[in-house]
């Protein structure tokens, strides 16, 4: 949804055709708001990255690891980055929709939220293994 400073607001859910739950958001120098679509159980979909323009147009770049369940997502470093919930890993992809998948995170871990750290590296939580990591970006 979209609300404005006079409290007027927009809903776009009717525009994601894979009907999960949209979860993170963020914004990038595209001039687009990007979110994760994640796993919705009584929806069946597949995960997905979404794009919503300033005209309220999505797309929608599907994953193709169906478990990933997208939660967290910033952009850094000139792409998108994401925690995938469902599959202990972490997902960047491009502004064109080319998708790198890094594994090494506990497996269940459950990797939740995302964001860029002071010292320029990447953050993220653990929600069902109680940790916090770091991607490290050289």
């Amino acid at each position: 949804a979209k609300i404005t400073t006079d409290g007027a607001v927009t809903e776009y859910s009717d525009r994601i055709r894979n009907q999960g739950s949209a979860w993170g958001v963020t914004r990038a120098p595209d001039g687009n708001v990007w979110f994760t679509i994640a796993f919705n159980p009584f929806k069946p979909q597949q995960a997905a990255v979404g794009r919503i323009t300033p005209d309220g147009v999505v797309r929608e770049f599907r994953l193709l690891n169906a478990l990933a369940d997208p939660r967290g997502i910033v952009f850094y470093r000139k792409a998108l980055w994401f925690t995938e919930y469902g599959a202990d890993k972490i997902g960047r992809m491009t502004l064109s929709g080319q998708v790198t998948e890094y594994g090494g995170i506990s497996q269940f871990a459950g990797a939740y939220a995302i964001c860029v750290g002071p010292d320029e590296n990447l953050w993220f939580t653990e929600l069902f293994g109680n940790r916090i990591g770091k991607v490290i970006l050289h």
